[in-house]
């Protein structure tokens, strides 16, 4: 997966400042937010960073797993974990749903700022169509 390569780039061997439900700040400055960058109608699109009590360390690795739902419509749902030392220190759940009976789409983005407000990357990680 392109994306998650892109992020492991910008992210690992740095340490995490903190972490709130809508952003991930890393000791330089960094920060690591979700936004529904495209949709179409009831389509919908979002991310959050899940609170964890102890995400002191550095970034040692970065995962995505993502699981598929069908009923009515698609849901994708995405899990990013950060991890230090074999350990979780942060992760993400991140949503998109392609609208009532499918006919919609929706896409989340992701968007690296540095320090300066200077935009790192801005990519898609998920899109349901």
């Amino acid at each position: 997966m392109e994306s998650l390569e892109k992020l492991k780039q910008i992210l690992l061997y740095k340490e995490i400042a903190k972490v709130n439900e809508d952003t991930l700040t890393l000791k330089d400055g960094t920060t690591v937010k979700f936004y529904m960058s495209d949709n179409d109608w009831c389509a919908i699109a979002y991310g959050d960073w899940k609170l964890l009590e102890n995400f002191e360390g550095v970034i040692t690795d970065v995962k995505f797993k993502a699981t598929e739902e069908h009923w009515e419509h698609t849901e994708k749902n995405l899990f990013i974990t950060i991890f230090h030392n074999q350990n979780e220190v942060a992760q993400a759940e991140c949503y998109a749903d392609d609208g009532n009976g499918g006919y919609y789409f929706s896409v989340l983005s992701v968007n690296v700022r540095s320090v300066n407000g200077e935009t790192l990357d801005d990519y898609p990680l998920l899109s349901v169509l």
